[in-house]
């Protein structure tokens, strides 16, 4: 019988190991520890891992009602909700947003703010490191920071208890990014994310957050006690992954695109979701990690920098493992300093999660039966024909239309042609010609 994944990540001698394979990434540990072994798709990402199309994705954000599963099972295959177009329309549903309710525009919201100065320094210095804005001409740049510096300052003066943090531009100029430039759109989504998501980020201090970030090590250590010792004796601490955590690795990915495939993901995960991404990037590069030096600065770096390329739906995949092995409150329960008071956000369900099946929990048996060759759900198969229903009812509406005003035409070009023959005047008949 052919070896399990694990063993084929360790090799014939020697320890475990986790980087590219074949298949995508292997993670393992040594023989004696805990061990998980995830072994996914390419790297690529390919199209025939994508059960959704683009058209599908369009049809079913047409529905007036559509399960969150759904939802769920598009956001989190390859290459998610696909283009920003989509990602504009399913984000507020996502987020549960009102469609009918009054979204006002950032401009009419502002008002002096204590963190305006550092704000304006931080727009100025953004919208630069995104491959795709790179090309942006001055005037081009200068309108978007001018609408992303509203957003942020509208985003702080609606909500008086969120104070401004470093790499909260980065979210916002994601979704500003995102929404095309409907700056009201902006505002409703990066509202809902400030509240549900980010609340710990965004408080007067990151105490919270600093006890948020150290169940990382316990997470690797129960993964992979050989990293966690050797971090550990290093001195390193888990504060590398700050960057990632708080601004949704928008801060630290300059692919626009893949940084809207991650949020796709989070905005239909679990809050503390990102810090299991930032442990499977960890694991991926446990190799470059263990070569270095067993000192502060040269562990440190090694921890701080992401693969190039960056293998993301490979490393989403072992994201889910990890968090459906090791759900937050296993993990609170091996930490061993107490979380709070007051209670991290981060580690309560937001409303718009509030169902009886979790998102990850979805994502990891939705993989296991692909996996196992097996067709999508019921409840997916119902909602793609009940979206390619609508979609023939649409076009049978507008070939009706199409044919109704043909008729007419038709029509009217008969009773002109009735009036010339009976006038009989030439000049008639040419005025109607």
């Amino acid at each position: 019988p052919a070896d399990p994944p694990a063993a084929r990540a360790r090799g014939p001698a020697g320890p475990a190991r986790a980087g590219p394979t074949a298949r995508g990434i292997a993670v393992a540990v040594e023989a004696g520890g805990a061990s998980i072994g995830v072994e996914e798709e390419p790297l690529g990402a390919p199209e025939e891992m994508r059960w959704w199309s683009a058209d599908a994705v369009r049809d079913v954000l047409l529905l007036e009602s559509v399960d969150k599963e759904v939802l769920w099972s598009i956001a989190n295959q390859s290459g998610g909700f696909i283009t920003h177009e989509l990602r504009a329309a399913a984000w507020p549903r996502l987020l549960d947003l009102d469609p009918l309710a009054h979204r006002p525009d950032p401009s009419e919201c502002i008002r002096a703010h204590p963190d305006a100065d550092l704000i304006e320094c931080d727009v100025n210095r953004s919208l630069t490191h995104f491959t795709q804005s790179r090309k942006w001409r001055g005037p081009q740049r200068a309108r978007r920071r001018t609408a992303l510096r509203q957003l942020v300052v509208a985003v702080l003066c609606r909500n008086p208890d969120m104070h401004y943090y470093q790499g909260f531009h980065d979210v916002c100029s994601t979704v500003l990014l995102v929404c095309g430039g409907d700056d009201r759109l902006a505002l409703a989504v990066v509202e809902a994310v400030a509240r549900d998501c980010l609340r710990d980020c965004l408080r007067p201090n990151f105490h919270v957050l600093t006890g948020v970030l150290e169940l990382l090590f316990p997470l690797l250590n129960q993964c992979d006690p050989r990293l966690y010792a050797f971090l550990r004796r290093s001195g390193v601490e888990p504060f590398f992954a700050l960057p990632w955590v708080i601004s949704w690795f928008s801060h630290s990915i300059d692919d626009l695109d893949e940084v809207a495939r991650l949020f796709d993901v989070f905005l239909s995960s679990h809050p503390l979701f990102p810090l299991y991404l930032s442990a499977a990037v960890v694991m991926y590069r446990r190799r470059e990690i263990l070569a270095c030096p067993c000192e502060f600065g040269p562990v440190h770096m090694a921890c701080s920098a992401l693969p190039s390329p960056l293998p993301l739906h490979a490393l989403l995949s072992s994201a889910h493992g990890l968090f459906f092995s090791y759900p937050p409150p296993s993990l609170v329960r091996i930490h061993t300093r107490p979380l709070g008071p007051p209670t991290p956000a981060l580690l309560l369900i937001p409303p718009h999660l509030s169902t009886a099946t979790s998102p990850a929990e979805w994502a990891v048996r939705l993989r296991r039966r692909r996996d196992a060759g097996r067709q999508p759900t019921a409840k997916l198969r119902r909602a793609k024909w009940a979206a390619e229903g609508a979609r023939r009812r649409v076009r049978g509406r507008e070939s009706g239309r199409e044919w109704g005003g043909w008729a007419v035409g038709v029509g009217l070009a008969a009773v002109a042609a009735g009036l010339a023959m009976t006038m009989g005047g030439e000049w008639w008949a040419e005025l109607v010609v």
